[in-house]
């Protein structure tokens, strides 16, 4: 059983999640995909170092 379920997307908090079964907490953190950054090297590891300090 999760016990605590975060969103970390800035389009995925309008979005329909699972149903999650007990008392899940449920938080979002409205970020940027950094998946979907482009350009150089630099830019693309700096996205990734905002949700992964």
């Amino acid at each position: 059983m999760m016990h605590i379920v975060i969103t970390a997307c800035d389009n995925s908090a309008g979005e329909t999640c699972p149903i999650w079964l007990g008392m899940s907490v449920l938080a979002h953190w409205g970020i940027a995909k950094p998946a979907r950054v482009t350009g150089s090297n630099e830019k693309i590891a700096a996205a990734f170092e905002v949700t992964y300090p």
